[in-house]
């Protein structure tokens, strides 16, 4: 796959359109009530284990096409998948359990990005499930979502679809403005234009939906929280799952920002492969394509400048930074 990346090119992109052949959009519906998920896979659907990618809540399903050809070869199967109208968690934990069961998988490897991440400890949190959760990894999220629940009456509780794409908007451009945009960012925000207004707004509405107490069924070593050094959007640091939940491994990033997938995939693919190896039985095929994607990283780089990204192990010990280094997170 190319490294080139424009995200002005959105979906004109020739890696858009190429992966987007081999994985186009598709819809399921809850059988019971009418609520519809949108998804894209990629990889052997008879394989019963999956990777489930959980984009943002300013991204489509889309978003997934820089780093879904990377899992494919490697040998996993891959799901990107949106909510569309759900606006509760229990909404989501039905549909979820019907659609695994649709896809025929059993086991699952989320990866969720800001709210995605959010949605998946929401997943994992569930018993008697259709799929079992093997681990988690989590990018630029949180274990609360207290941030997002109005104090006071606001404009979108009364005028709702009207407002919620303005609202998306002005998160993400509550960024310091001197500093050049970055490909992801403009990408992201092309995503979000294409969000209908009702969408945007079940978003917002799940967004700040109460969820049941939080509690892990996985080892807290099978989660791991992705932090880049680099992000720029506003977040609440007292959040962070590496602060929350213990024993939760913490990654941080040099480079990656706030859409890891997009803005770093290759380094995203490489953290999140150490992560996941460690919790599934893997076949004698998928260790023989896991090595072939290993040389041919290898290969790349050494035709390359090294990158600013360090190089992540599986056990945890490099990738810590020290405060003077983080990020100054924006207060509440």
């Amino acid at each position: 796959m190319s490294t080139h990346f424009s995200g002005d090119e959105h979906y004109n992109s020739s890696n858009f359109i190429e992966t987007s052949i081999k994985m186009p959009m598709q819809t399921f519906k809850n059988n019971k009530l009418d609520y519809i998920l949108k998804f894209r896979q990629l990889g052997d659907r008879k394989k019963q284990e999956a990777i489930i990618f959980l984009p943002s809540i300013y991204e489509t399903e889309a978003s997934c096409y820089r780093i879904a050809p990377l899992f494919e070869q490697a040998g996993y199967r891959f799901v990107s998948v949106t909510t569309n109208n759900h606006d509760t968690y229990e909404a989501c934990i039905d549909t979820f359990d019907q659609f695994f069961k649709y896809l025929g998988v059993t086991s699952v490897h989320y990866i969720g990005v800001d709210s995605g991440g959010f949605l998946a400890l929401q997943l994992q949190n569930t018993i008697n499930f259709a799929a079992k959760c093997l681990s988690c990894t989590l990018i630029n999220s949180y274990t609360r979502n207290d941030m997002f629940v109005p104090r006071k009456l606001s404009l979108f509780a009364v005028t709702g679809p009207l407002v919620a794409k303005s609202d998306l908007k002005k998160e993400l451009n509550e960024v310091d403005q001197s500093i050049p945009e970055l490909e992801s960012m403009k990408f992201v925000k092309k995503e979000l234009d294409t969000l209908g207004m009702s969408e945007a707004a079940h978003r917002i509405q799940l967004r700040m939906a109460m969820t049941p107490p939080l509690y892990l069924h996985i080892p807290p070593q099978a989660i791991m929280s992705i932090e880049p050094l680099d992000r720029r959007l506003s977040f609440t640091p007292r959040f962070l799952p590496s602060l929350t939940l213990g024993g939760v491994k913490q990654a941080l990033m040099k480079h990656g920002s706030d859409f890891t997938h997009l803005e770093a995939p290759e380094d995203l693919f490489t953290y999140v492969l150490c992560h996941i190896k460690k919790w599934t039985p893997l076949t004698p095929e998928m260790q023989a394509a896991i090595q072939a994607v290993a040389t041919q990283n290898q290969q790349n780089t050494a035709n390359k400048a090294p990158q600013s990204s360090s190089t992540p192990n599986q056990e945890n010990t490099e990738n810590q930074t020290s405060p003077e280094e983080a990020p100054k997170p924006t207060a509440e």
